[in-house]
This record gives C-alpha cells, structure tokens and sequence, in this order.
C-alpha cells in the first residue's frame, strides 16, 4: 500500500497503542499527551499524508455506567466549552457509541467528574481525556477521515492517583519519571498506581482488536 493511501493510528502515549505496534500491519504514531503536544498530529501528516487516521487510547469515564475496560468508538468530540462539536468517522465492527470530551488537564476526581458530566447536559456513554478534540480539529482541517476508539481507564466514581496528578508538567504531559519518583515517597498509592497500569495494558490489546476490525478491508461508513 502507498503511504499516502495508508491509514494512521495515532495516540497520545506509546503504552496505549503497544499491542497495534506490536502487531504490525500499520503505521502508528504517538504525539505525546497533553494539548500542546497533540498538536505534533499535523506535522506528522504533512510529512506523510494517510488516507484515514484511527486514534486511540484511554479516557476517564463521566457516565457512572461506563465499567472501567469498556471499550468505546465515539461518535462526536467536543471541548468542554461545548463550543463546536467535531463528527466523527463510525467504525466497522459493532461497538458501542459513545461521546468524547476534552479537557485542558485531567479531570482528577468524581466530583470533578460529575460537574464536567451535568455541564455537558449528562450525556450517555460520555468519556474525557486531553487530545481528541485537537486530534479531530485537525482532521477536519486537512479532511482526512478520524476514528476514535476509547477505552475506559478510571471510572466516573475512581480517582486518578495523586502522584500522576503532581507529575504534570507546564505542556500538560505527565511524566513516567516523575510519577515513578513521587511514589517512592508515597508507598500507599503504588497499588492504584499498578492497577491503572495494568488496566492501560489491557486497554491497549482491546484497542488493538479493534484496529484490526478497521483493517479487515472495505469502505469506509457513511
């Protein structure tokens, strides 16, 4: 297949799209997490244009009957200002549907949550994270075709632990380094720690299926 008829997976964080990599039937990109980083997307398709682009990665459940594993294609992605609603191109496979929204930083708690949730009207199936919005305005812009698949990682009543919190830097990225520091000194949140690693690993398989459901060949939905 000619690069440019190819398609792109991109992901904010390499560990996210691990199990598509690993597999190798496609190119895949990770732009770093955060806002400012997310941005890298445009570059890397003026550098090599793809046919259509499949984002993945984990987001935070708003919806408190999002399970934390469930895997989501979304069908629209906004900003929290709720100001322009970015569509989105449906998947192949049968999954279900679900709403993005993305913040400027993590949304941390279950009342950060919630407040995020009613803002937006309650919205079923609703999920956050940071770089969807940007990946999706910048789709739009260059009109190349965007799937997003999400995988739930901390559920609408779960806390993201403090030492991922305290790691954020200026650009909005967190640092795997500064995390692994911070919780030398905080023993009792390795245990959330490793839980929520261990979930972004399943998570990766789970969004690797799907990439391969995309892959299977046919047109694109309508």
């Amino acid at each position: 297949m000619e690069p440019g008829l190819s398609p792109l997976v991109v992901s904010a964080l390499a560990n996210e799209s691990a199990a598509v990599r690993r597999r190798g039937r496609v190119r895949v990109f990770s732009s770093g997490d955060g806002p400012i980083l997310a941005h890298r997307l445009r570059a890397e398709l003026g550098r090599q244009s793809a046919v259509r682009v499949i984002a993945v990665g984990v987001a935070g459940g708003l919806d408190p009957g999002l399970a934390p594993g469930e895997l989501l294609v979304l069908s629209e992605v906004n900003d929290v200002k709720g100001s322009m609603p970015q569509p989105l191109t449906p998947a192949r496979g049968t999954h279900r549907v679900g709403v993005g929204v993305s913040a400027p930083g993590i949304v941390p708690d279950p009342e950060a949550k919630r407040r995020l949730w009613t803002q937006l009207g309650s919205p079923e199936a609703a999920v956050v994270d940071i770089e969807s919005k940007i990946y999706a305005d910048i789709c739009a812009d260059l009109r190349v075709p965007l799937t997003i698949f999400k995988v739930v990682s901390d559920g609408a009543d779960e806390h993201v632990p403090a030492s991922v919190m305290d790691a954020v830097g200026r650009d909005g990225s967190v640092s795997q380094l500064g995390v692994a520091w911070r919780a030398m000194f905080a023993p009792r949140q390795i245990p959330d720690l490793a839980r929520l690693g261990r979930r972004v690993a399943e998570a990766a398989e789970r969004l690797a299926d799907a990439v391969e459901t995309e892959l299977k060949g046919g047109a694109l939905p309508e």
